[in-house]
This record gives structure tokens, C-alpha cells and sequence, in this order.
């Protein structure tokens, strides 16, 4: 009986595990395509993706690198309030980081 239960066990926890990586594939495979629209210039692309992204997991990283994304394309209005918002969502960062997005800021706003 103890048998059959930790073979159960063991089963739920492959499937489990082979949805995560799917998971973990499927947004590697979504950071890439945003990556590639980006820097070939469809930015509209590129920070959608990066939204669903977001939407998906709330990780801040995806705000940051929305604002990237539209800063490679001169887009330095969004890209300003791009930055804003990870510094929003993101209030754990350390002094190095904020400062430079905060350069980041300064730097769109002037551009």
C-alpha cells in the first residue's frame, strides 16, 4: 500500500515538475521573441509580449525591461514612465539599481 501511495506521489510530483518547465519554457521562449522584436525595432511587439509576461507572473523585471525595449527605439517618454513603474513595483532594489534607473529616468527625460 505504501508503495502504491508513494508511486502516486512521485507521479504528481514528474507532472508537477514537467509543468513548471513547460512553464519556464514556454517564457524563455516568450523573452526571446520580445528580445528579437526590440532590438529589430517593432517595439509595439516586443513590449506587448513583455506585458503578458508581467500579467503572468508580476515580476517587475518585465517593467524594466518594457522601458528598455522602448528606450532602444527612442521612445524615451514611455521608456521614462516604463522605468517609473518598476521602481513602483520593484521597491526592494538595492541603492546601485535604483540609481541607475534612476540615471535611466534622467536620461529619457532629457533625451
Amino acid at each position: 500500500m505504501r508503495y502504491g501511495i508513494a508511486l502516486a506521489l512521485l507521479s504528481l510530483g514528474l507532472i508537477s515538475a514537467q509543468g513548471a518547465w513547460a512553464a519556464s519554457s514556454k517564457a524563455k521562449a516568450s523573452e526571446k521573441t520580445a528580445r528579437k522584436a526590440c532590438l529589430s525595432g517593432d517595439y509595439t511587439k516586443g513590449v506587448s509580449i513583455l506585458s503578458e509576461l508581467f500579467v503572468d507572473t508580476g515580476n517587475p523585471i518585465y517593467l524594466f525591461n518594457q522601458a528598455r525595449c522602448y528606450e532602444q527605439n527612442l521612445r524615451y517618454a514611455e521608456a521614462a514612465e516604463r522605468f517609473k513603474e518598476y521602481l513602483r513595483k520593484a521597491p526592494d532594489l538595492g541603492d546601485r539599481e535604483k540609481a541607475d534607473v534612476e540615471r535611466r529616468i534622467a536620461d529619457c527625460e532629457t533625451s
